[in-house]
């Protein structure tokens, strides 16, 4: 077994489709991929391909352009203005319920529909694609893609309920009764996490995704206002959400946007080349500052970040040098919109309300407790994967 499949974890043939793309066959290639991953034009453009930290290639000279080879077949077919056929068996008789479509649910939907169970997609928003319609902005994936690739899943036949609500629009005993055979909890991590500190929130604080979701939905379905813009914006983080933040901002029109992460550059968890393209764009970088509190004036709107400047001390649990605040500090940045992107989870808030779930086990970080080997559930009809499993993780993750 090639280390880079090994790697993947959509565990995709990677050997394979790279030696079709050298003969030229890019129709088996896509086939070959589309085996394990249906998102294969979205991960094409969104994916940190740890596969290629592990080629081999890499020990000669550098690593086979893995990732680039996929975006490459994936976007020969959607421009040779022909999909390829994806062989469905046929109807088993059997129908399952996937609640939300993000890449967990849609992949679920994907490969429940090709064995030929009957499913329905149930999601809270008006369109699908989950976080990676929300939460990943245009110049990374755009959404014409986005729709060509989802609309080639739907198509298989899968019928998809969007504008509806867990708890609200239809609950866990309504799909029993409508005689679902299993139901499959792909709701992804929307929640984000909060700083605890006191001011955070005043006027001009939002946090990651929320403020993401906001812009995608206005900028695709104009159901809301544009979000508020600062022309002095700060976000708190090192992540991915946290640069797709700054970058959002930049095109937004905001003359300064900085980035405070508590950390240094080499230990941010983004996709570094995302790190340099938002270096590139203007964006400043204050490292090793902790935010302690948000200032704001009479009018309770924001005004300023006050954080402590850190050093960097032993090593934590996860290898990091812990930071270590220096005393006396105290620094204040004048802004007037600060964004918070420190991480996200689940909101699992549903499974308080419905009796119906009173013996789904949960973990202490309120993700679901499922079968690692088959993603099912305390509650047997039940079955979990993606964010909502593993907490806030890759795209790749999620459909592997």
């Amino acid at each position: 077994l090639a280390p880079c499949a090994q790697t993947c974890p959509a565990e995709i043939n990677i050997p394979r489709y790279i030696d079709q793309i050298r003969k030229g066959d890019y129709a088996g290639a896509v086939n070959t991929i589309r085996e394990r991953n249906p998102l294969l034009l979205s991960c094409g453009r969104v994916c940190p391909h740890p596969c290629e930290d592990y080629c081999r290639r890499g020990i000669e000279d550098e690593p086979v352009s893995i990732n680039q080879l996929k975006r490459f077949v994936a976007d020969y077919e959607m421009n040779s203005g022909q999909r390829l056929p994806i062989k469905c068996a046929p109807e088993s008789g059997k129908q399952v319920a996937v609640i939300g479509a993000g890449p967990a649910g849609l992949s679920c939907a994907y490969f429940l529909r090709r064995v030929g169970h009957a499913v329905t997609i149930f999601d809270m928003m008006p369109e699908a694609g989950g976080m990676i319609r929300y939460g990943i902005p245009e110049y990374r994936l755009p959404k014409e893609v986005l729709k060509w690739e989802i609309d080639g899943i739907l198509d298989l036949g899968i019928e998809w309920k969007n504008d509806v609500k867990l708890g609200e629009d239809f609950t866990i005993p309504s799909l029993v009764e409508e005689g679902y055979d299993a139901i499959f909890f792909g709701v992804g991590a929307w929640r984000d996490y909060t700083l605890g500190v006191e001011g955070e929130n005043l006027k001009g604080c939002y946090t990651g995704i929320d403020f993401l979701t906001r812009f995608a939905r206005w900028q695709q379905v104009g159901d809301i206002e544009k979000p508020y813009v600062g022309k002095n914006c700060a976000v708190i983080g090192g992540g991915n959400t946290a640069i797709d933040c700054v970058r959002t901002l930049v095109r937004l029109g905001a003359e300064n946007v900085a980035i405070v992460y508590r950390r240094t550059r080499k230990e941010m968890p983004a996709n570094e080349v995302e790190i340099v393209a938002a270096e590139h764009e203007g964006v400043q970088f204050h490292f090793l500052a902790a935010p302690t509190q948000v200032i704001g004036d009479e009018t309770g709107t924001v005004t300023g970040l006050e954080y402590l400047k850190m050093e960097l001390g032993e090593p934590d649990a996860s290898g990091r040098r812990r930071p270590v605040p220096i005393e006396g500090s105290e620094t204040v940045m004048e802004i007037d919109m600060l964004v918070t992107a420190i991480g996200q989870g689940p909101d699992v808030s549903f499974t308080q309300k419905d009796k119906s779930l009173e013996g789904l086990e949960l973990t202490r970080w309120q993700t679901f407790e499922a079968d690692p080997e088959i993603l099912q559930c305390s509650l047997p009809t039940i079955f979990a994967a993606g964010d909502a499993y593993t907490g806030a993780s890759l795209v790749v993750t999620a459909i592997g």
